[in-house]
């Protein structure tokens, strides 16, 4: 089987990396017990050593499939995963292919919301984006999960888009965290502070190496 790398944002915050190897490891066990064998691996856009160029030098590879970690089919998937995955063709010669990213796993984050006290409302709060269909994204992920679960959910950012985390605070004094986050960081610390019954990040779950499996299963049958 190709080679499979994980490829996440990166972060300054050595938690996201660590939790992005255990990932990993999840990923590397659910592939063993389907009978799979790969090589599975992390690299970094940015903040991290271990850029794709680095992980494939370091590999010695000569074909590889990325699977982006991102939720969002944002800036970051759209423009900066093709120029690194490009600039990796032509320092290794490694031929390389790439998933869709992981998308928002709604699944997850109902899954997350049921846990979470009481019935009132819930901010369904992600990093934040410039773009507007991704989100629109995010604000159609909220209604979903609002009429699964019967309880209001609010899509919140926590940079480039409205409605903001401090004012959604304010106006929803009741309300439960739901964390549209993959990993720790100073995203998730922030929110945090606020002192709100939150859902862990989605790195937590073993859903989310279930889902990564599914991407590469859908590219090894063609889907």
């Amino acid at each position: 089987m190709t080679d499979v790398i994980l490829l996440g944002h990166g972060s300054a915050d050595p938690r996201a990396a660590a939790q992005t190897q255990r990932l990993a490891r999840q990923v590397d066990a659910l592939l063993v017990s389907r009978g799979d064998s790969a090589r599975i691996d992390c690299a970094y856009l940015d903040n991290h050593p271990d850029s794709l160029t680095a992980v494939l030098t370091r590999l010695e590879t000569s074909c590889a499939l990325i699977v982006p970690l991102f939720l969002a089919n944002a800036f970051h998937v759209r423009s900066d995963i093709p120029a690194a995955i490009a600039t990796a063709r032509l320092d290794t010669g490694a031929a390389i292919e790439a998933t869709p990213a992981v998308g928002i796993p709604v699944d997850l984050l109902l899954n997350n919301l049921s846990k979470l006290p009481g019935t009132g409302p819930v901010l369904l709060v992600s990093a934040g984006t410039t773009d507007p269909s991704a989100q629109h994204d995010w604000h159609d992920c909220a209604l979903g999960l609002e009429r699964a679960s019967s309880r209001p959910v609010h899509a919140v950012f926590l940079s480039h888009a409205q409605p903001a985390l401090p004012e959604a605070m304010s106006q929803h004094p009741d309300a439960c965290v739901l964390l549209g986050l993959l990993f720790e960081g100073t995203f998730a610390d922030r929110v945090r502070l606020y002192g709100r019954p939150l859902s862990p990040v989605l790195a937590d779950s073993h859903e989310l190496s279930a889902l990564v499996v599914a991407r590469i299963t859908e590219y090894q049958s063609g889907g």
